[in-house]
């Protein structure tokens, strides 16, 4: 969308570790990640899960397309 000197009116665009931040903040409400351990756990601890619950989903197609 332009405005009428014909600029582009988009929103600024955020950096990705701010949209890491927002994500984390979802996931972990309680935890506050204002420094960067904080931040890199709860990163760490996000990552495990993901891969555990794509493991777990890997799994279970598997078992899906063994009875077939």
């Amino acid at each position: 969308m332009k405005n009428e000197n014909n600029e582009s009116m988009k929103a600024p665009r955020k950096n990705a570790r701010e949209l890491i931040v927002a994500k984390l903040a979802k996931r972990f409400p309680d935890r506050a990640l204002d420094n960067d351990d904080d931040f890199f756990d709860a990163l760490a601890e996000y990552d495990s899960r993901l891969c555990e619950r794509y493991e777990r989903l890997c799994n279970d197609q598997n078992k899906l397309a063994s009875l077939f």
